[in-house]
């Protein structure tokens, strides 16, 4: 599972996506990224 998280954040990388939202698609928080640099979506999405 892990791999395939930091494949997914190379992908965004690649499409100039990465650190934002996947939801909402506002800027995901560097605090967040921090502690799990593969996050796809902001706090306030993190469980959904």
């Amino acid at each position: 599972m892990r791999l395939a998280n930091v494949n997914a954040a190379l992908a965004r990388i690649d499409e100039g996506k990465y650190g934002v939202c996947e939801v909402c698609g506002e800027r995901i928080e560097e605090d967040r990224l921090k502690a799990d640099p593969s996050a796809p979506t902001c706090k306030e999405h993190m469980s959904n």
